[in-house]
């Protein structure tokens, strides 16, 4: 057999060292990083290292044998974030900085801001951004509308914002648009609507054009801020900008005149929106109309509606109500019920703000009958009256001394949990007195109390003059009076042990020193009624049974007392 020959070059070729491709060297490294940052990820989880964030960071990838990367450095700072470990940042921040090797990107630092901003700590985030070149990382607009969008988020950040752009030049940072819609946005939103003004008239300064944006925003904020004349100087400025509001704007512009009793005002905003080529919707016609019935331009009212329904914008609920309240206005109830009927008719369902205008206007007129069975009616449709209801019918058969009627109705709506005004229960109390129905008189007092309405002082002055001669033979009564006066005048200040032996000295007592305290009329009476009770218990014969009630009464009282005093 033949023998196999190695030439010097074969032999010097095999003993060669291969060198690392770079490919693959690169292929390791990342391979490392990767593995260390699952690693950390799992450390941040489970073992949850609050105190050593740092070193967790580090050591992890040290044993990979590399560097922390951009992610890694992302991922700790955002678990400080979500944990508010911020007490951890400083260390972090300062590992950053000595690591001359290490370049952090902006959108590290841009988070950063962010956390900040959400954390409430503006102040830091204002020192963050000035000190990112020691960082080796150079601001742009990027970070710059991160702080400004931070700032302007905090009544305590915008005292920095005059600072950040007197600053801004030496940062080598130029103004954009979006950096003045940042910040006239976070004005807008918190008010400041002056001063986001302000803002837009800078923006020429940094060679900015506004937008349509940035007056939207204005706009509509000054409606909702300012008054009906400042932002039509608005609008004005705005038009001379080449800029026009839209529908939306358009309408809350016509609102805020209507509030501020400029219907006409209102009105040629109107003709203005149809020069421009914008058709006003139900809610513009709505608002005008109920403005010129405020101020009875009745004719115009009528022009308004009619032309509306030639545009075809058909009328919603709000509409047809408030054109009935202006019916009503002008004492055409009569309309007013055909009115009713047509909206029925165009499948539009009459509600309860329907109905209230068209009974209000019958009690204002003084027809009860008819207010009574337009609510039958509506009841019957299936509509459940309210509050408003309710204190429309009492108020209306108080106003024509139908007390008895108005008790009963204060009965069904307190069933149904509503509860009339204060003045109604005056009124009620005093007309069933004057009545003689001293019971429902008590009954209406009773449950004012309970609800904690005060009767005024000639409500204390009826019950107190007509009924205390009345009720000398009904203690127990009178005691549960002086239980519900005190609850509501609370004269006693000192604690006070009431029994029947020196009950005219407790009520002479008490009533020199509401002479001396100044107290007011309704207290007084309270006093007066106090010892004409107690000097009636003195001087008549009574039964051991009304004495015990009124003697329980007056034990309440002191107990009463006692528990305001504490």
């Amino acid at each position: 057999m033949g023998r196999f020959h190695f030439s010097t070059s074969s032999i010097s070729l095999r003993r060669t060292k291969w060198h690392k491709s770079p490919y693959t060297s690169k292929w390791q490294q990342n391979f490392n990083e990767k593995q260390a940052l699952e690693t950390l990820e799992k450390i941040l989880v489970e073992e949850n290292p609050q105190n050593h964030l740092l070193s967790a960071l580090t050591g992890t990838f040290h044993s990979y044998g590399c560097r922390p990367i951009v992610l890694a450095y992302s991922l700790v700072i955002n678990y400080i974030a979500q944990k508010s470990l911020f007490n951890q940042l400083p260390p972090l921040l300062d590992h950053i900085e000595n690591s001359d090797t290490f370049e952090p990107p902006e959108r590290i630092f841009v988070d950063l801001i962010r956390n900040f901003g959400e954390a409430n700590m503006v102040k830091e985030a204002y020192d963050l951004f000035f000190k990112m070149p020691k960082f080796r990382c150079s601001p742009s607009i990027i970070s710059l509308n991160m702080l400004l969008s931070t700032l302007s988020k905090k009544k305590d950040g915008l005292v920095l914002v005059h600072e950040v752009l007197k600053r801004t030049p030496e940062m080598n940072i130029r103004l954009e648009t979006s950096s003045f819609h940042i910040l006239i946005k976070g004005l807008c939103q918190i008010g400041k609507v002056k001063s986001s003004i302000e803002i837009l008239n800078l923006m020429q300064d940094h060679d900015c054009v506004p937008d349509a944006e940035v007056y939207s925003i204005i706009f509509s904020s000054l409606c909702k801020y300012a008054s009906s004349s400042e932002v039509k100087d608005f609008l004005d400025e705005m038009g001379k900008a080449g800029f026009s509001p839209n529908e939306y704007q358009y309408y809350s512009l016509i609102n805020l005149f209507v509030k501020d009793g400029r219907s006409m005002d209102a009105l040629e905003l109107l003709n203005r929106m149809k020069l421009e080529g914008i058709k006003p919707n139900v809610y513009c016609y709505t608002s005008i109309l109920d403005g010129l019935i405020s101020i009875s331009d009745f004719e115009r009212v009528d022009f308004l509606f009619d032309e509306m329904l030639v545009l075809g914008i058909v009328p919603d609920v709000v509409t047809y109500t408030v054109y009935i309240n202006g019916l009503c206005k002008q004492g055409n109830f009569e309309g007013g019920i055909k009115m009713l009927a047509c909206m029925e008719e165009l499948g539009c369902k009459p509600n309860v703000f329907t109905y209230n205008t068209l009974m209000a206007g019958y009690t204002k007129d003084g027809n009860l009958n008819k207010a009574s069975n337009l609510f039958k009616k509506m009841c019957s449709k299936g509509v459940e009256g309210n509050l408003h209801t309710h204190r429309i019918l009492i108020d209306g058969f108080l106003s024509i001394g139908e007390f008895r009627e108005a008790y009963v109705l204060l009965k069904q709506s307190l069933n149904k949990g509503h509860v009339p005004q204060p003045s109604s229960f005056d009124t009620m109390i005093c007309g069933l007195c004057e009545m003689g129905s001293y019971s429902e008189a008590f009954e209406v007092l009773e449950i004012m109390i309970d609800r904690s309405l005060a009767p005024n002082a000639r409500t204390w002055e009826t019950l107190l003059s007509k009924n205390i001669i009345v009720l000398r033979k009904r203690w127990a009564k009178m005691g549960q009076i002086i239980n519900i006066l005190y609850l509501v005048h609370n004269p006693v200040r000192d604690s006070v042990h009431i029994d029947f032996s020196g009950a005219t000295e407790f009520a002479y007592d008490y009533r020199n020193r509401s002479q001396a305290d100044n107290l007011d009329r309704s207290t007084h009476l309270f006093l007066v009624g106090v010892e004409v009770t107690l000097s009636n218990l003195e001087g008549n014969t009574v039964s051991e049974r009304e004495k015990d009630c009124f003697s329980s009464s007056a034990s309440l009282l002191t107990q009463r007392h006692a528990l305001h005093a504490l």
